[in-house]
């Protein structure tokens, strides 16, 4: 059987996302968790890790007798590079706009915007302008000489996505191109949005991440909190060392009530403590809850959202559902929650789709119909 895998790296976990592709239809099996370190660059983090990375793959493709063809890396929001961009591209001749002379006209808005070292990772138009009017879809079929693009780009520099391609290729694998993390986490949801804003908010280990997108407009926002902070705050709050905090939460923590009560025993150095439960609770929820509200204040600046997602690990946490339900009171006009999303799915989804750039619907030609396109266009 086919399949496909997605790749997230976080500053200590690495996420693998499986699915299989069986006469067009995608299937999600499922997202593997790896503890990992982040010392080094993006690229080092690769080199040292790869052979973890392709020893979980191939463990998968022997267990479900697949066959994992490609292979997608979401892009770290620091390497990325973004920008909206616009111009008037002038075609061959005055004639009927194909989807053809879209793909070209694109091709030519990267030519004069990017470097000649940069490598167009995403083009997303966002508009054409055709004389006086503007469209949102591609105006296939309308006569023009000239045909303006508004577009989003986002890039990197050609070296780092070569070498990544490398590492790829010198284990027999093929790898399927970058995918920018906010678009991954904003194509989870593009099919179950109806009217108004998306608002999604993805809480990583180091920042959080909030992206609207209304319309085809997006807005991005970065926070200085992540779970990072959240162990820091046990860490201060019990004096415990920052890896025991961690142990800690990931170990003990929930969101769910529990029993008043109910204590464990914590090696801290050379002494056991007895930690409550209902403590650590208590304060990490307080902590969690204050700050995601700061976050939602700062972006209601926006206005309010038809439609607001939790994307990332606290999901995974029992209780977490509830306890985002709770505080909605609290933030506003808020029509629909989401939670328990595995965080690479939406690199591997919108990888295999690329639902907001396949804006031209191509109809099946055969060889010679080709052709011929080519020859109407040229003479």
């Amino acid at each position: 059987m086919k399949g496909v895998a997605a790749i997230e790296v976080d500053k200590d976990r690495t996420f693998l996302s499986l699915a299989s592709l069986k006469k067009g239809i995608f299937s999600f099996w499922k997202e593997i968790e790896m503890e990992t370190d982040f010392e080094e660059d993006f690229l080092g983090f690769f080199k040292k890790n790869w052979e973890r990375i392709e020893e979980k793959i191939s463990e998968e493709e022997k267990k479900n007798y697949l066959k994992i063809e490609k292979i997608f890396v979401a892009l770290p929001w620091y390497l990325e590079r973004k920008r909206i961009v616009e111009d008037i591209i002038p075609l061959r001749k005055k004639k009927r706009i194909k989807s053809y002379d879209i793909s070209i006209s694109k091709k030519q808005l990267e030519n004069i915007f990017l470097d000649w070292n940069d490598l167009c990772v995403h083009h997303i138009v966002l508009g054409y302008g055709i004389e006086d009017k503007v469209f949102r879809n591609p105006p296939i079929g309308i006569e023009t000489k000239n045909l303006k693009l508004k577009s989003l780009l986002i890039w990197v520099k050609e070296q780092l996505y070569r070498e990544i391609e490398n590492i790829f290729i010198n284990r027999g694998r093929e790898f399927a191109g970058f995918i920018s993390s906010w678009i991954s986490n904003l194509s989870l949801f593009l099919e179950e949005k109806k009217e108004g804003k998306i608002g999604i908010l993805k809480i990583d280990y180091e920042k959080s991440y909030f992206v609207i997108f209304d319309e085809g407009n997006f807005s991005i926002y970065d926070f200085e909190f992540g779970l990072k902070k959240v162990f820091q705050k046990i860490q201060d709050e019990f004096l415990f060392s920052f890896d025991l905090a961690k142990e800690v939460f990931l170990n003990f923590f929930s969101f769910k009530e529990i029993f008043p009560f109910k204590e464990v025993s914590i090696k801290n150095k050379n002494t056991y403590i007895n930690l409550s439960l209902k403590t650590l609770n208590s304060l990490v929820k307080n902590y969690i809850k204050e700050e995601i509200l700061k976050i939602l204040r700062e972006v209601k600046k926006e206005g309010d959202f038809f439609s607001l997602y939790f994307v990332g690990r606290l999901n995974k946490k029992e209780g977490f559902s509830n306890f985002i339900k709770n505080m909605f009171p609290y933030v506003g006009k808020i029509h629909f929650f989401k939670s328990s999303v595995p965080s690479s799915l939406g690199c591997l989804k919108y990888g295999v789709f690329k639902s907001l750039e396949n804006d031209c619907v191509r109809k099946r030609e055969s060889f010679l119909q080709k052709i011929l396109s080519i020859y109407k266009e040229y003479f």
